[in-house]
């Protein structure tokens, strides 16, 4: 069995056949879906879509890219969403240096206050992060110590190492697989079974075969494949594996439901 801990079904590019997108991940392996939001429009449509499915959860928050024009009403509605039961981390949340879409103070201070939030719901955080590893690392250790995964991991194992040890999950997507993702292989061959997630980020980052095509979560068995063979290891193993880090961080232990 899989589970998709990061992708973005709300997206527009789903809307014409998201039950059928779920059918699919159904007959794919991928009994379990995490929705993290990037506002709080898009955090309402994650857990509108989240009630829709039985195993299919999402995550609240504010992206980087859309904090600089975020209100404390807008906090208030993150921090009343963070206490429903089909939200499972706060998120998606963290920096960008990249596109730099919102001032980098605003974004620091957006985590920092985002990092609060969780840890008073009791709830893990989805990071990201992209060009901005330090002042992650800075915004993470001046605050409170809360669980969590940094998705998309793009970075070298010199950074993937900093954030193991500060108790962090590492995800994967599609560009394990991409040709020019070495450094994203080593660290996906360096990080431990006990912390590793699997994700798509869907629409985007479509693993090779599909590159180029909308990226959904039947891709996960590709990018498990991937990932399990610069491992050396079966695909089973490692997916047994990413399935308890996943229930472990996002509090997900129960029955299994079908999605």
């Amino acid at each position: 069995m899989f589970i998709d801990t990061h992708c973005h079904l709300y997206d527009e590019k789903f809307s014409g056949d998201l039950d059928d997108v779920v059918s699919d991940s159904i007959a794919a392996g991928v009994r379990r879906i995490i929705i993290p939001g990037s506002d709080p429009a898009t955090s309402g449509e994650s857990l509108a879509i989240a009630r829709r499915f039985c195993g299919v959860f999402c995550a609240c928050g504010v992206h980087p890219h859309d904090c600089g024009g975020v209100s404390e009403s807008d906090y208030d509605v993150i921090r009343g969403m963070l206490s429903e039961d089909k939200v499972v981390a706060c998120g998606e949340i963290g920096l960008d240096y990249h596109y730099d879409f919102s001032p980098r103070d605003a974004q620091r201070d957006a985590l920092a206050r985002q990092i609060d939030m969780a840890a008073e719901a009791g709830l893990p955080v989805i990071l990201h992060s992209r060009e901005a590893h330090g002042d992650l690392v800075d915004v993470l250790r001046a605050g409170r110590r809360v669980e969590g995964v940094v998705h998309c991991f793009s970075d070298t194992v010199l950074e993937a190492r900093v954030l193991l040890d500060m108790g962090l999950y590492i995800g994967f997507t599609g560009n394990v697989t991409f040709a020019k993702a070495d450094e994203i292989r080593e660290a996906a061959a360096y990080v431990p079974a006990d912390r590793i997630l699997f994700e798509t980020d869907s629409p985007y980052l479509a693993p090779v075969p599909r590159r180029g095509r909308r990226n959904d979560p039947t891709a996960i068995p590709l990018i498990a494949a991937r990932i399990a063979g610069i491992r050396g290891v079966s695909v089973e193993e490692l997916s047994a594996a990413v399935w308890e880090n996943a229930e472990r961080l996002f509090g997900l232990s129960g029955t299994l439901a079908d999605l």
